[in-house]
């Protein structure tokens, strides 16, 4: 019989030979890996607010929400997150992923059945495997009509991380008002970096709260809004119903106090600059894709099948096979940038990617040299 660790070895050794094994490393500069849109990880008035609340409060939260962990700070940042997303309430989390089986596993007892777009983040899809219901997997931003007898959940994303496409939102909430299904909608990656005031495409889209009826949204802090933590966004009794019945919330310590602090001040900074970030940040994409349009051909970065938006700062660019992306990647990296390779099982098998991920982290300048250096190298590859 093989032992345990003999299989486990077998199997890294197996993941090896695939160019699927992972590895930690530290970003580099130049860096098109992380998710910092806005680049407010570093922003002086947010790092004060870590160190001010860091001074006054415990450095941990000691306990779950529910069991001694809840502190004013994690109730402020609430109150504040469901003022700037226009949102009836929001239910703070430690991450996205937490927040995203929270929502789908406490929605599920209200419906019948699932249905999930087939390119939605593995938060979504483990939620949907934890719920236990039924469910329809549809193709990539072709959500059908519900048929069937019963009430329906449809999870997806606004702005997908993979492909840098986004839902054709309207349409879908247009249809979805007149019927008794719910709707859940993860904007991570377009909170902060969409809309005018930066509240995405759902949020800025909705102005009346009953709109919020069957509708929750999650947001993370980590990504544009440079902190961390995450958000759901909905009713007042849905946050109500998730706070008694979703798992991921009762059982999880909470975050730390200093965490919800930085993120209340993130807020403020992105009432006060966001709007110029922003500006910036979809100049800078609508600059790499003409250095993309005319360098490669469309097949190479229009992935997906989806609606385009030129300002999305994903940006996929199509290296098919895994040692193929993992060597155009150490290509990029050994000319000074940081552009991760997504391979399978991540993405499926033969659409393996560079992704892009632009932010204000990096010059301009730097930002088109990526760009160009990038188009150079990656006909080797084609």
């Amino acid at each position: 019989m093989e032992m345990l660790n003999e299989k486990m070895e077998r199997l890294v050794k197996g993941l090896r030979a695939e160019a699927q094994l992972r590895h930690l490393s530290s970003d580099t500069p130049n860096s098109f890996s992380h998710n910092d849109y806005l680049g407010l990880s570093s922003h002086p008035a947010i790092r004060a607010a870590g160190i001010k609340a860091l001074e006054k409060v415990a450095a941990g939260s000691r306990g779950s929400r529910l069991l001694g962990g809840n502190t004013p700070a994690h109730e402020s940042v609430e109150h504040a997150l469901a003022e700037f997303f226009n949102a009836p309430a929001a239910l703070f989390f430690s991450s996205g992923y937490l927040a995203n089986l929270a929502a789908v596993t406490a929605i599920a007892p209200l419906v019948d059945t699932i249905v999930s777009d087939e390119r939605n983040h593995a938060s979504l899809i483990d939620g949907i495997r934890l719920s236990a219901k039924p469910k329809r997997i549809f193709p990539h931003g072709q959500f059908g009509p519900e048929e069937g007898d019963g009430n329906f959940l449809l999870v997806t994303e606004s702005l997908f991380s993979m492909d840098g496409d986004v839902l054709n939102w309207a349409p879908l909430w247009a249809r979805q008002r007149g019927l008794n299904h719910w709707l859940l909608i993860d904007e991570a990656h377009a909170a902060g970096v969409f809309a005018d005031d930066g509240r995405g495409f759902v949020s800025g889209s909705l102005n009346s709260p009953g709109d919020w009826d069957r509708l929750c949204v999650t947001v993370t802090l980590g990504k544009a809004f440079g902190v961390g933590g995450a958000a759901l966004l909905c009713s007042v009794a849905f946050k109500e119903w998730a706070t008694n019945c979703a798992r991921p919330f009762i059982y999880t310590t909470a975050p730390p106090p200093v965490v919800p602090a930085m993120v209340e001040a993130s807020l403020k900074v992105m009432r006060e600059e966001g709007a110029a970030r922003r500006r910036e940040l979809w100049g800078r994409a609508e600059a790499v894709r003409e250095i993309l349009e005319k360098g490669l051909p469309r097949s190479a970065f229009r992935v997906a099948e989806g609606v385009w938006n030129r300002r999305s700062p994903v940006v996929p660019v199509l290296v098919p096979g895994n040692d193929n992306a993992l060597r155009l990647s150490q290509n990029m990296r050994e000319s000074g940038f940081e552009v991760r390779a997504i391979r399978y099982p991540t993405v499926a098998p033969g659409t393996e990617r560079l992704r892009l991920s632009l932010n204000l982290c990096v010059s301009e300048a730097q930002t088109k040299a990526m760009g160009e250096k990038l188009v150079k190298l990656w006909t080797a590859y084609s």
